[in-house]
């Protein structure tokens, strides 16, 4: 028994002594929905319905460089949207070399109109408007190279009629 008794301390200490020094690199005033590691750009990005990230800024998307949090060319706006959410950026994912945002919003930077779905350059550094013009929320958009798909609340997206969910073939 007095054994069993050492191996199960020896476990539970060698578990102990493995486990991760937690760091808080984020508070955020209100709700992140999503986060993307990006190898390409070396960034962690969150996006969700904040205005500030400790206390500084970044309205709807931020990028964490491993040292500080980004703010992302004037961010996503959210406040001219009505809902009873309120909006914000829902999703953040990998599209054709750049990053797609999607989620409930009018308008993308410094007011560059953008319903729902925007690009941002990783590279650049810049947005840009996405021609889908979603009418209602998108909430993830996967792609495999052939076929974008696209999850959302809308009933049209790129002109067509399609409640709820959607594939756009490139």
């Amino acid at each position: 028994m007095k054994v069993l008794g050492f191996c199960f301390l020896f476990v539970l200490s060698s578990l102990c002594a493995n486990a991760q020094d937690w760091t808080l690199i984020g508070e955020f005033e209100s709700g992140v929905n999503d986060m993307l590691g990006d190898e390409e750009s070396n960034r962690l990005y969150v996006v969700g319905a904040f205005d500030s990230i400790n206390g500084k800024y970044m309205r709807g998307i931020a990028a964490w460089d491993g040292s500080k949090w980004n703010e992302l060319d004037h961010g996503i706006n959210f406040d001219t949207v009505p809902s009873t959410w309120g909006g914000g950026a829902i999703h953040v994912s990998r599209y054709k070399g750049k990053l797609v945002v999607g989620g409930i919003f009018n308008n993308v930077g410094y007011f560059q109109k953008s319903k729902n779905v925007a690009f941002w350059d990783t590279d650049t550094l810049k947005w840009s408007v996405c021609d889908w013009k979603p009418d209602g929320g998108v909430y993830y958009v996967y792609d495999t190279g052939d076929t974008t798909y696209v999850l959302g609340t809308y009933d049209s997206i790129a002109g067509k009629y399609s409640p709820g969910a959607n594939y756009l073939y490139q």
